[in-house]
């Protein structure tokens, strides 16, 4: 195997992890963010969309978005391939 062919192997690895766990990164980062601007109140004073951080909304935005970042890192490596 070539060093390239192991590169592709890796991106598709990792594409297909990042898209299994869209869901679970997404609520990690959603919540980070929850308690980030509960700690801090004047910084999610200067952020109108600190309301939606943790919502159920914002955890389905951040997973499509998850997704679509697993989807192009697979097809990275298919080109590699």
């Amino acid at each position: 195997m070539t060093e390239r062919r192991i590169w592709a192997i890796f991106l598709i690895a990792v594409g297909i992890v990042v898209f299994a766990f869209a869901r679970q990164i997404s609520t990690f980062k959603s919540s980070a963010w929850a308690r980030f601007y509960r700690q801090y109140p004047k910084a999610a004073a200067k952020n109108p969309l600190s309301v939606h951080a943790g919502t159920e909304r914002s955890i389905r935005l951040g997973a499509l978005m998850w997704r679509i970042v697993g989807a192009a890192i697979v097809f990275n490596g298919v080109i590699r391939l």
